[in-house]
């Protein structure tokens, strides 16, 4: 590390502003109950550790689960957002994850940057975020969704982020 640079480390919000994070009324049913449950699982003003959630067990409920890193390295300066894990399911509303991939390999490339965006905020602040998507075309059909994105303490203190895509209810 030369003169010049310092380490990063994540300037997490304030807990009392993270207690406070809630989705609009007109969110999802499943993404309120996600974030009850990232809610119940949080120590003190960290994240919960990852291993909190079993994405594979969580699956039935949430299939468009992931929890996503940061891995530098082969993917350039400050590494690249990838999927780690994924709950099981045959068909996402987009490409299917690959673990240890860029996300940029599986999302509609016209949302890419504002994703990785997002969630690098996430990742940055300890606060989660919730983006109601427009109509995406999937299989012929149209389906909208909500994205929420919530901190998790991954491997080592890495600040990581679990990802839920949910069909958008108040949508018909």
């Amino acid at each position: 590390m030369s003169d010049n640079e310092t380490a990063r480390s994540p300037v997490f919000a304030s807990a009392e502003a993270i207690n406070q994070f809630s989705l609009p009324a007109g969110a999802p049913l499943a993404a309120k109950a996600f974030v009850a449950l990232w809610h119940a699982s949080r120590a003190h003003d960290r994240p919960p550790p990852a291993e909190s959630f079993d994405l594979a067990d969580l699956g039935g409920t949430y299939p468009y689960l992931a929890r996503i890193c940061e891995r530098g390295g082969d993917y350039g300066p400050g590494g690249d957002l990838i999927w780690a894990e994924c709950a099981t399911m045959a068909s996402w509303p987009f490409a299917r994850p690959v673990i240890g991939k860029p996300l940029s390999e599986s999302l509609p490339a016209h949302s890419v940057r504002r994703v990785q965006a997002a969630f690098r905020e996430v990742i940055a602040t300890g606060m989660p975020s919730y983006f109601e998507i427009t109509t995406w075309l999937h299989d012929g059909s149209e389906l909208a969704l909500g994205r929420l994105a919530v901190p998790v303490e991954g491997a080592l203190g890495s600040v990581d982020l679990l990802a839920l895509w949910v069909p958008r209810d108040d949508i018909r």
